[in-house]
């Protein structure tokens, strides 16, 4: 079998992806994030095999998937080597090899989705850092500025934050137990839930 699994050896540098591509994206429309959604459900939808797995049902496959790439190889040239073999196994050489060559290309895909999804993460990231600082400067000014009478419209809102970062810690400290239920709102303009 000429063709070889590329999983240990891939062949993308996932920074190198994204930065390569980034100058090819200055020149085109910048999506909005709903319009990515969309292409994205729409380029899903015409994908033939996603597969969603529980944590459990992947644990289990990587478990099987832990024989080293040159055994596998190595197995599926008996295909070749013997006719009761391919008969038993009901897979000719050529399809073997079409197998491997497909993974390898689905494991390029893979490569770069996952590039593309550790730039979005990044970019989130580093945009909710730029918020909580923004809060944060906010915050401050406004605490500052609440202390002389000419800004006094200020207090409720630094009682407000002050109370729900009391609020906050209190939340991290204890936790709710199972067991307790959460309480319930009623929906706006409606009765109460029944119990």
């Amino acid at each position: 079998m000429t063709v070889a699994l590329n999983h240990n050896n891939s062949s993308i540098d996932n920074n190198s992806s994204i930065n390569s591509n980034t100058a090819a994206a200055d020149t085109q429309t910048v999506l909005t994030p709903a319009q990515v959604l969309e292409q994205l459900r729409t380029l899903a939808a015409s994908i033939p095999e996603i597969t969603p797995l529980t944590p459990k049902e992947r644990r289990q496959i990587q478990k099987l998937g832990k024989v080293p790439v040159d055994v596998v190889l190595a197995q599926m040239d008996m295909i070749g080597a013997s006719d009761r073999v391919e008969s038993a196994v009901g897979s000719t050489p050529a399809e073997a090899e079409e197998l491997v060559a497909e993974d390898n290309r689905w494991t390029t895909v893979e490569g770069e989705l996952q590039a593309i999804l550790n730039g979005v993460r990044g970019a989130n990231l580093i945009r909710r850092q730029k918020i909580q600082l923004l809060g944060a400067q906010s915050f401050g000014v406004g605490v500052l500025l609440a202390r002389s009478e000419e800004h006094a419209e200020l207090k409720p809102h630094v009682e407000r934050v002050r109370r729900l970062k009391r609020l906050a810690r209190g939340r991290k400290s204890a936790p709710q137990s199972p067991e307790t239920p959460l309480p319930q709102t009623p929906p706006a303009g409606g009765n109460p839930p029944v119990m």
